[in-house]
């Protein structure tokens, strides 16, 4: 999974990459979607705990509700709350907090106040930048997009492929789903173009829509 927020601890970061932490992060954050809360509530909490993640939040700002999830000694989430005073102060994250008023709020916040609407932090060193790919290592845009559609099928490139697979970070916009970004989406369905051809391929949506996905 790949949470909309993670937080990890200075032990870990020897495992974190550019694109994934290899191992459980300290929290696991999630901000929902109206089409996307039961999936956090439900399927995803059940994976983070199962892979270990000490504690899990769900910000669902539609409706101004946090739901805050700690890992006990059974390897079970149970449901944990705020304080009184609405802030809700991390078990497994010392120093972490989150002010839910100052959340909610956001909006009217006076952002000369540069750390609302969060908690203020301890300021750290600051962590040397994860390096991308080395030179002429494939990733993404490592070669441009440039999809060859034909009637029959035309197999694709291995190198191709690393270069228009975008990160599988599977979201729900308006109905809609969207694949790492809208430029992932489009990329994510020109491959399919190439590797069925034209003529299956437009059994699946109308003409109209695969230009879209195309064109951008």
């Amino acid at each position: 999974m790949t949470p909309d927020l993670l937080v990890t601890d200075r032990d870990r970061l020897a495992r974190l990459r550019e694109y994934y932490l290899d191992g459980p992060p300290s929290v696991a954050i999630e901000i929902t979607l109206e089409e996307t809360a039961q999936q956090d509530l439900g399927v995803q909490r059940e994976l983070y705990e199962r892979g270990g993640v000490p504690e899990y939040w769900v910000i669902e700002p539609e409706v101004q509700r946090a739901s805050f999830w700690l890992l006990g000694a059974d390897g079970r989430y149970r449901q944990v709350f705020p304080d009184s005073d609405q802030t809700y102060r991390s078990a497994a994250v010392s120093q972490l907090a989150l002010s839910l008023p100052n959340l909610w709020t956001m909006d009217d916040t006076d952002w000369h106040q540069p750390w609302l609407p969060f908690m203020p932090v301890t300021q750290c060193d600051p962590l040397p930048p994860l390096s991308r790919q080395s030179p002429g290592e494939l990733g993404w845009d490592a070669l441009p997009f440039a999809p060859r559609v034909e009637l029959h099928p035309v197999r694709i490139r291995f190198e191709e492929y690393i270069s228009w697979c975008p990160e599988a970070k599977f979201e729900a916009y308006d109905g809609r789903m969207v694949i790492g970004s809208a430029e992932g989406t489009r990329r994510v369905m020109g491959m399919p173009m190439m590797t069925f051809g034209l003529p299956e391929v437009v059994k699946l949506a109308h003409p109209k829509d695969w230009m879209r996905f195309l064109i951008g």
